[in-house]
C-alpha cells in the first residue's frame, strides 16, 4: 500500500532490489493508488513481506484505501490541495472507499467511491471559499452504480462532513447491509438535509472556512497553468486572462507566418478578453468593440481610466492596420498591449485580491526599465513544489543569459529549488545566507 501513491525513490530502488532477489517479474500500478506484486510463490510470500516491511512498505489496511489526484501541488488545474487532505482521511473500520480530486475534473474519480470529493470554489458572503463537491455510494466496480450526489462543503469542514456520513451509515443501517446499499437507497436531498448545518455558512463563519488545508493565506485559486474555478470572478476573469495568453501566444506564431489578418484577430482578441475582465470587475455588461470598450472603461473605472484610454487606442490601431498593416507598427502594437496587460492583470488584483493571475501573464517580457529596478523576487512564503514552480514562471520573464536573484525561506526549501533550477541548465552564480532566507542568484540559461 502507498499512502495516496506517494514512495520514495529509495523505496522504488529497494523494491527493485527484490524483485531480482525473489525472482519476480511482474509489478502493476493499481487504481487505487497501489502496487501489485504478481505471480509470488506461495513458500516466498512471507519473505517478500518481510522484505517489504524494510522498506516501510506493507499491504492495504483496513480504512487507509484513499486516492487522492495532486491538486493544486503541481497540477495545473488544481483548486484544492487534495494531497494534504488526502492523508488525513479514512474509510474507518467499515473500510470505506475514499476518493479526493482537487477540481471537477475528477482523476481520483470521486463518482465512483463510497465517498468521493472533488475541489472547487464558491463565493460566500463576497469571499472565495474552498468547497468539497461531495458524491457518496458509488461503485465502479461489477454491479455498482454512480454515487448520489450530496451537498457541496467548505474545506475546512470536509472532514466533520465526511465523520458524518459515516456514523450516520453506523446507526442507520439495518443487518450486514453494505454501505453502497445503504447510501444508494438514499437520494441528494436525503444527503443535503443530513448535512445541511455543516454545508451552510453564515457570514459571522466566513473567516473559519477561508482557507484552504496546509494553506495560512486566504483562498486562490494558484494558476499554474490555467485553473478552474466556480467562483464568479475568478471563473470570468481568470479565464479571460487565461484566453488572452493562449491568443498572445498565437498572436506571435501568426506573424512569423506573415498571417498578418488572423494576428490583428488575435490582437485585438487579447484586448477583448482583458477588457472584459477589467468591465466585469467594475458591475458593467460586456462588450465587443475596444474603442466602445475603452471608452466605457475611463468612467466606469476612473482610477485606471489609462486602462481604458489605451485600449481605445489599440482598437483605432488594430482598424488601421487591417487596411494597410506595417510590421514597425505591429511591433509596437503587440509590446504596448503586453506591458497593458501586465498593468491590467495588476488593476485587477486590486480590485479583487484573491484573484492570482500571474501564471496567465508570466510569458510577458519585462521592460530593461522594470528589470533594472527589480529587486530580490520574493518566494519565501511558497513551499515545495510552489517555489519552484513560481521561481521557473519567473525566469520565464528574463531573456537567456539574464541575472535574476530569488528569496527562498533558508535550509532545505531553498536547497531543493536550487538544485531543481541546476537540473535544468540554470547557473546558480550566488547563494547567501539572510536571516531565515536564503538568496539565490540565478544565471538563465538558453
Amino acid at each position: 500500500a502507498l499512502p495516496i501513491g506517494d514512495i520514495t525513490v529509495a523505496q522504488l530502488r529497494g523494491l527493485a532490489a527484490l524483485m531480482r532477489n525473489h525472482n519476480i517479474v511482474d509489478v502493476r500500478t493499481t487504481q487505487d493508488q497501489n502496487l501489485m506484486l504478481v505471480g509470488v510463490p506461495d513458500e516466498k510470500i512471507a519473505a517478500v513481506r518481510a522484505d517489504l516491511e524494510a522498506l516501510s512498505l506493507k499491504q492495504p489496511e483496513t480504512g487507509n484505501d484513499v486516492v487522492a489526484c495532486p491538486g493544486t501541488s503541481t497540477c495545473r488545474l488544481g483548486i484544492t490541495s487534495s494531497t494534504i487532505l488526502g492523508p488525513k482521511l479514512s474509510g474507518g473500520d467499515d473500510d470505506l472507499r475514499l476518493r479526493v480530486s482537487g477540481c471537477h475534473n475528477g482523476c481520483a474519480q470521486p463518482e465512483t467511491g463510497d465517498i468521493g470529493i472533488y475541489g472547487e470554489g464558491k463565493r460566500k458572503h463576497g469571499k472565495l471559499i474552498p468547497h468539497y463537491q461531495m458524491y457518496i455510494g458509488g461503485d465502479g466496480r461489477n454491479g455498482g452504480a454512480i454515487a448520489i450526489k450530496g451537498p457541496t462543503v467548505p474545506s475546512a469542514r470536509i472532514e466533520s462532513a465526511i465523520d458524518k456520513v459515516k456514523a450516520t451509515y453506523k446507526a442507520d443501517h439495518s443487518g450486514d447491509e453494505s454501505f453502497f446499499s445503504w447510501a444508494q437507497s438514499k437520494d441528494t436531498a436525503y444527503f443535503k438535509e443530513l448535512l445541511n448545518d455543516i454545508a451552510t455558512v453564515e457570514e459571522h463563519e466566513v473567516a473559519d472556512v477561508l482557507h484552504d488545508h496546509g494553506d495560512g493565506a486566504d483562498f486562490k485559486v494558484l494558476q499554474l497553468g490555467g485553473g478552474e474555478c466556480s467562483g464568479a470572478a475568478q471563473e470570468t476573469v481568470a479565464a479571460n486572462f487565461s484566453e488572452a495568453a493562449t491568443e498572445r501566444t498565437y498572436r506571435n506564431a501568426f506573424l512569423l507566418q506573415r498571417k498578418y489578418d488572423d494576428a490583428l484577430e488575435c490582437a485585438a482578441e487579447v484586448g477583448r478578453r482583458v477588457g472584459q475582465s477589467l468591465l466585469f470587475l467594475a458591475g458593467e455588461k460586456p462588450l465587443d468593440d475596444l474603442q466602445e470598450m475603452g471608452a466605457l472603461l475611463q468612467t466606469a473605472l476612473p482610477a485606471q481610466a489609462g486602462l481604458g484610454q489605451q485600449l481605445a487606442e489599440f482598437g483605432e490601431l488594430i482598424a488601421a492596420l487591417q487596411s494597410e498593416f506595417d510590421d514597425a507598427s505591429f511591433a509596437e502594437l503587440a509590446q504596448a498591449m503586453d506591458h497593458w496587460t501586465v498593468e491590467a492583470a495588476n488593476a485587477c488584483q486590486t480590485i479583487d485580491q484573491q484573484l492570482d493571475l500571474s501564471a496567465s501573464v508570466a510569458a510577458i517580457p519585462a521592460t530593461t526599465a522594470e528589470k533594472a529596478t527589480a529587486e530580490a523576487i520574493d518566494l519565501s512564503t511558497f513551499g515545495c513544489p510552489l517555489h519552484y514552480i513560481k521561481a521557473r514562471n519567473e525566469l520565464r520573464k528574463f531573456s537567456t543569459g539574464e541575472v535574476v536573484d530569488f528569496l527562498f525561506t533558508a535550509g532545505e526549501p531553498s536547497q531543493q529549488v536550487s538544485s531543481s533550477l541546476a537540473s535544468e541548465g540554470h547557473e546558480i552564480l550566488e547563494t547567501e545566507a539572510q536571516g531565515d532566507k536564503t538568496r539565490i542568484r540565478v544565471k538563465k540559461a538558453g
